[in-house]
């Protein structure tokens, strides 16, 4: 009954791959975060699938979606491979790759602390998170590498666009990771970063939900442009191989010699409002790889990072688990979820344009969790029914924001509400 008990995850897993099937074959399955409740260590995992609304797929291939119940053997040297022809995908200097290690001096500190007759690997502590927690870490090796840090930003609209990594400057010579059990993505360093005033900062604005929305870029020509990035990144690593053929090296178009701002050091007091705050993570845990996804500003540039994923993923014949942050709000673009709650799995579809869509929707829902084991039904102990505990929420709107017609008439709302009471 637990919110995350048993074999929720499991179950929920199962649960989205065959609602991707039914709902958006070409749908990308995603694996973040969810609500985070009082008394919880860390927030609730949270499964989605997105699909664009045009049927052009975002993920095509589903055999480049790893299984979380099965252990591929990733190591970091797999994670390490993967970065370094991912960058070569977004035509990206994979130069500015980052070894992330465990804080050593925090848990050497905090193993000091442990009872005198204890055992780190077997410590008698109450809080099982914790207990947990120095169990995986001492039985890997404090200075084993968890993942690679690429700073990743991109620059520029349409055809200009490009991708750019660049270094961080840390006070200390290693990257040490925030001490926790989340993936690395979210315990970066980011306050180790240069000081930046506020006005310079490089915040993330998300798009004007009121805007117009124009069509969403084929995936044919994203691909197109990710092969042929690819291809100068492999011309690159071979000039600098072999220098003499050439007489000057070149990273996808751009000199060697020539310094970006982001990658000169700043002075004392000097605001780095060069220095690129973002990255992608790439770290193996369990035998899998997890790729963390940085914040993105639009949906294209989403749609190419995703379209280089799956390209290195099927060359380097490593499938991969995608977390971290979601795509940016677009109503071009479908989600549904699978969350826990206690007692219940919740299941969160997609908006239905029509009754006739809403029936459907909940009538395959029904078919497929059944197949996955699951029902709609709950029993007491006595073989009473009773209801699931499941909040069966109604959510009401438009497309858009400015189609929804509570918005437009914020009156028809009172109505409604007055209707269903009496």
């Amino acid at each position: 009954t637990a919110a995350l008990g048993g074999k929720k995850r499991v179950l929920s897993g199962e649960l989205i791959k065959r609602l991707r099937k039914r709902f958006a074959p070409g749908g990308l399955l995603f694996y973040g975060q969810g609500k985070w409740y009082p008394g919880e260590q860390i927030p609730r995992w949270a499964l989605a699938c997105y699909w664009r609304k045009d049927k052009e797929p975002i993920w095509e291939d589903e055999q480049w979606i790893a299984d979380e119940s099965k252990d591929y053997g990733h190591s970091s040297s797999d994670a390490k491979h993967f970065a370094t022809a991912l960058a070569g995908a977004l035509g990206a200097d994979p130069k500015w790759m980052m070894s992330a290690y465990e804080d050593v001096f925090h848990y050497l500190l905090r193993e000091r602390r442990l009872p005198s007759n204890g055992d780190p690997l077997e410590s008698n502590l109450k809080d099982p998170y914790e207990r947990a927690r120095l169990t995986r870490l001492f039985s890997q090796g404090l200075g084993e590498v968890v993942g690679f840090v690429l700073p990743l930003k991109r620059e520029g609209t349409g055809a200009s666009a490009r991708w750019r990594s660049g270094p961080w400057f840390l006070r200390e010579e290693r990257l040490y990771l925030i001490p926790g059990d989340s993936p690395m993505g979210y315990r970066l360093p980011l306050d180790s970063l240069p000081w930046v005033t506020e006005a310079e900062y490089p915040y993330i604005i998300p798009a004007d939900p009121t805007q117009t929305w124009g069509d969403l870029p084929p995936r044919e020509p994203i691909m197109q442009v990710a092969r042929s990035r690819s291809q100068a990144a492999a011309a690159a690593h071979d000039s600098e191989r072999f220098p003499a053929t050439q007489s000057s090296r070149a990273w996808v178009g751009e000199t060697v010699t020539a310094l970006h701002e982001s990658e000169i050091p700043p002075t004392a007091q000097q605001s780095a409002k060069d220095v690129i705050r973002t990255a992608i993570c790439f770290e193996p845990r369990e035998g899998r790889l997890h790729i963390f996804l940085p914040p993105l500003e639009g949906t294209e540039e989403f749609l190419d990072l995703i379209a280089c994923l799956e390209q290195t993923a099927a060359a380097l014949n490593i499938p991969i688990i995608l977390e971290g942050s979601p795509p940016p709000y677009d109503p071009r673009i479908q989600v549904l979820k699978v969350t826990p709650d206690p007692g219940v799995i919740e299941v969160n579809l997609q908006p239905a344009a029509s009754w006739d869509e809403l029936v459907e929707n909940t009538t395959t829902l029904y078919e497929e969790a059944h197949l996955t084991r699951l029902t709609t039904e709950k029993f007491m102990v006595d073989g009473r029914h009773t209801g699931t505990g499941g909040g069966n929420h109604i959510i009401l709107g438009g497309e858009t924001p400015s189609d929804s017609a509570l918005l437009r008439r914020p009156d028809l709302l009172r109505s409604m509400l007055t209707y269903w009471n009496h």
